[in-house]
């Protein structure tokens, strides 16, 4: 069976130091792929883990899921 899941990427770069914004943004080649990218590999790791049923109930685990993996450590 395949589901098709629709994922909206929202981001933002927290900063006090412009610089840092900057860096944070222009560092990838290009971010907005990139990002997106990082989003879809977490949501396919975790949505094989869950039910049919919990997949649809569970946006807020799988909103955790991806900040806790795309999170600096």
């Amino acid at each position: 069976m395949f589901v098709t899941i629709v994922v909206s990427v929202q981001y933002i770069v927290r900063s006090e130091d412009e610089e840092a914004i900057k860096l944070a943004f222009y560092k990838l080649s290009n971010p907005r792929a990139q990002i997106t990218s990082y989003v879809y590999d977490v949501i396919r790791s975790e949505v094989p883990k869950l039910e049919l049923d919990q997949t649809f109930e569970q946006k807020e685990y799988l909103a955790i899921a991806v900040k806790v993996s795309t999170s600096p450590t």
